[in-house]
């Protein structure tokens, strides 16, 4: 028993001893491990600097290359070649020299004390003015030259309440800046094709020199950042972190659910960033307010609107029809239910059914082998007043059972009244409370048939035109931009 005793205190005394090791190796290890993960942060704040002076210096070089090119340069050329030929040639260039010199170093006469008192307080005001508003770095969803939808509405609504508005477009095709309207419009070349599918934030660094080098070369002192993708995280963060700006997250979508997107667990990272890291967030649905709240509780319910003016100009009808035409525009992706479409086409052959949007996504083998069904296809904006002018019905065919579209506040309800369309669509969350009174709502096909028949025979109980045109001119998106300014303005305080 001794002997084993002594076996026991000295298996002890080695356990106790390589505990002790262990736990040395532990933090040495974790000591490694913080050292390791500061130089890769250290490493990336690298690439971002490195990239930014990469961008300066292709931007310096971008300048003196129009400064070369420019005709003051070549003049300035032919004269300094000519200066230095002969004695007469150089004497001619010394009283040039001397006459320009009079011109711009003459003394300036003093103008009366109160002109500078004008002066000096209309400067004064314009920078106040200038200063009232923050400018907006848009971060979209869509390009601007996609179908115009709510991102593009947002950006020119702002403009319009005089923020300066850089639309940043999420596809990375080439380099390119264009003034639309009061919005600049910005694509930014990258290896990464578009903002969907990322990876990492490493993908990104490239995009946040080029915005950092934006925001520099602006002179942008105080702004808003609202992201409309929640990949554009990092760069919110980035912003916010280097400049101060304040960061709005635009929550008309939940992306996870759309079935072209690649879902990842970048997308869900940035999703948490998102929410983590804004100062207000305004969703575009009540089921869309419900989720943000849980993870923000700077939250404000911005439901989309029409642009009134434009669909306004489809009221009324062209008499020269000589069938009823049950009508839709917008995108005609796996969302849309193809299938009732099929069926209420198929038990109204006395009926067309013109359908305009695009059908990548979309099912639509059965719809093309109907002859009272025509797919037009994507229509430019600017041309769907006059075909939305021909429909006598106005259709909303969406999936009612599915996450995405109970989450969708379908910005063409509002379009189709605001030409007094009669509206029949599924039982869309969204459109519930206007049920019976702006719009006629079933899932089922057989009742969504008997709804197209009366609206079309005059059996149906909507309330008149007027009342649905008013309806959308209170719900127009120059109102929704005052209600997001005004919050926007509230960051600013």
């Amino acid at each position: 028993m001794g002997k084993n005793g002594e076996h026991i205190d000295s298996f002890h005394e080695n356990a106790e001893t390589l505990y002790e090791l262990l736990v040395e190796d532990k933090q040495v290890i974790e000591e490694q491990k913080k050292a390791f993960e500061k130089k890769c942060v250290e490493a990336a704040e690298k690439d971002q600097e490195i990239e930014l002076l990469r961008h300066s210096v292709q931007k310096l070089g971008t300048k003196i290359n129009e400064i070369s090119l420019s005709y003051g340069y070549r003049a300035l050329q032919k004269y300094y070649a000519l200066s230095r030929k002969n004695k007469v040639t150089r004497a001619f260039a010394r009283g040039i020299h001397k006459c320009m010199g009079k011109i711009f170093h003459a003394p300036v006469a003093h103008e009366p004390a109160k002109n500078k008192e004008i002066v000096a307080s209309g400067d004064n005001n314009a920078a106040e003015q200038g200063a009232s508003k923050a400018s907006i770095i848009f971060l979209s969803m869509i390009d601007w030259t996609y179908r115009f939808q709510r991102p593009q509405h947002l950006a020119k609504g702002l403009s319009g309440e005089g923020h300066p508005v850089y639309f940043i477009n999420p596809t990375f095709w080439g380099r390119n800046r264009e003034q639309q309207g009061k919005v600049v419009s910005i694509t930014f070349e990258n290896e990464m094709p578009n903002i969907n599918g990322l990876s990492s934030s490493r993908e990104l660094f490239d995009i946040m020199a080029k915005i950092e080098a934006m925001v520099e070369a602006e002179g942008i002192q105080d702004a808003v950042v609202i992201s409309e993708y929640p990949t554009w995280a990092p760069v919110c963060s980035r912003l916010k972190a280097r400049f101060g700006f304040q960061v709005a997250f635009d929550y008309l979508d939940d992306v996870r659910d759309f079935t072209h997107i690649e879902h990842s667990g970048f997308l869900n990272e940035c999703f948490e960033q998102m929410f983590g890291i804004s100062d207000l967030v305004f969703a575009s649905s009540q089921y869309l307010f419900d989720k943000a709240r849980q993870k923000n509780e700077c939250c404000t319910l911005l439901r989309n609107g029409t642009e009134f003016e434009h669909f306004y100009q489809a009221y009324g009808k062209h008499e020269d029809k000589k069938r009823p035409v049950i009508g839709y525009y917008g995108e005609i992706s796996n969302w849309f239910d193809d299938r009732l479409m099929t069926y209420a086409a198929e038990k109204l052959p006395e009926y067309d059914f013109v359908l305009i949007g695009n059908t990548v996504y979309g099912h639509v083998d059965e719809l093309e082998k109907l002859p009272n069904v025509k797919l037009l296809g994507e229509k430019p904006y600017g041309e769907l007043p006059g075909y939305l002018k021909d429909f006598d019905v106005a259709v909303i065919p969406f999936d009612a059972s599915r996450d995405l579209i109970k989450a969708t506040n379908p910005v063409k309800f509002y379009e189709y009244l605001s030409a007094g369309k009669k509206v029949v669509a599924t039982e869309i969350p969204e459109l519930l409370p206007f049920r019976n009174k702006y719009a006629l709502l079933d899932n089922d096909p057989g009742q969504f048939v008997r709804y197209l028949k009366d609206c079309i025979e005059g059996r149906d109980q909507l309330c008149s035109e007027e009342e649905r045109i008013r309806f959308a001119k209170e719900n127009s998106w120059s109102e929704r931009v005052k209600v997001l300014d005004r919050e926007l303005g509230k960051l600013q305080r």
